[in-house]
């Protein structure tokens, strides 16, 4: 029997990071012994009970995750890691400190397509759409783009690293659907806009809802993870590029419609005709409790995954980003906030 490959994920009780955990569980057990990273007791025994071995510790801690990148085959990275300058740096240390004897380590970085988001404030559509065959498109961004600053940290590090790892960038757009892991079962985007709405009586938008986004349901963008974690295993070189993970994509507007009638029907709002909750434009600061945060509603953050197509990753999933919305309504309405 072949020895098997060691794993470390953090943020396996999160939302992206437990839906990539079960898939991995329960699809690929027989290759993979996976140790996740929890923040506490109560965590680890429900990791160690979906079948993970349990590391207590933090993302925040430098050392853990060190010693882990030094002595894991492969290292998924999913815990606030877009913005985690601390932990990508941490991780890489533990690369370069990894034994000449060992084999080619793999570290999958997970951002996310608000680095590609423009300032649309939900006003028009962009016809620009990235792809990921051609990076250059992404390496042009602002250096002040969202995430972009471990980006580039990751992409530069990765140069450095020789024949001790092989790393990769993956690029999760909005996330729907239920998630599958011991932990977090919503994202963030979606079920925010829900919680306002409940808190407040009325569904919202913002600006026009005229901006594109693209989308992913979570149990698809689990696959992707394998898919691209595959690729990486035979993969030669250090730097292996940035990886879009999109299914689709939805124009803001009919999302905000099609929550407001959800919320409508089960009597959470008064009126299913979503309105601005803002006035003279300031939309994302009212949904955001004082930040601007038009970059996650109100952009246009449209991408093409490409690569992973090429892999013969696709969409499996039956519900899209509309026929999703009663059972993340139904799972955060079931939140106590």
């Amino acid at each position: 029997m072949a020895k098997l490959q060691s794993v470390f994920i953090t943020g396996a009780t999160g939302f992206i990071g437990g839906s990539v955990l079960a898939e991995l569980i329960n699809n690929h057990k027989e290759e993979y012994s996976i140790t996740a990273l929890v923040r506490s007791e109560a965590k680890a025994k429900a990791v160690a009970t979906f079948g993970a071995i349990p590391l207590v510790g933090s993302h925040e801690d430098p050392g853990v995750l060190e010693n882990a990148a030094k002595t894991h085959d492969i290292i998924i990275h999913t815990a606030d890691s877009a913005d985690h300058l601390v932990s990508a740096k941490a991780i890489i240390a533990g690369l370069s400190a990894r034994s000449e004897s060992l084999p080619r380590a793999i570290y999958i970085h997970t951002s996310g397509t608000g680095v590609i988001s423009d300032e649309a404030k939900g006003l028009n559509a962009s016809p620009f759409i990235h792809n990921d065959l051609h990076p250059e498109s992404i390496d042009g961004l602002d250096e002040k783009q969202p995430h972009r600053d471990v980006d580039i940290f990751v992409r530069d590090a990765a140069k450095t690293l020789g024949n001790k790892a092989t790393l990769a960038i993956i690029i999760p757009p909005l996330i729907y659907g239920i998630g599958t892991g011991p932990g977090k079962k919503v994202t963030d985007q979606i079920p925010a806009l829900i919680r306002f709405a409940i808190k407040n009586k009325f569904a919202p938008i913002v600006g026009q809802g005229q901006n594109i986004w693209n989308n992913v349901h979570v149990k698809d963008l689990a696959r992707g993870y394998v898919y691209l974690l595959q690729y990486l295993k035979a993969a030669e070189e250090s730097w292996t590029g940035y990886w879009f993970a999109e299914t689709g994509e939805h124009q803001w507007e009919d999302v905000y419609k099609e929550l407001g009638k959800v919320l409508f029907q089960k009597g959470l709002v008064e009126s299913p005709i979503p309105k601005n909750p803002g006035i003279n434009g300031e939309d994302g600061k009212v949904l955001r409790g004082g930040d601007d945060a038009y970059d996650c509603w109100g952009g246009n953050s449209r991408c093409r995954a490409e690569r992973l197509r090429q892999l013969g990753w696709s969409k499996v999933e039956s519900l899209n980003v509309l026929t999703s919305l009663p059972d993340e309504v139904d799972a955060v309405s079931a939140e106590k906030f």
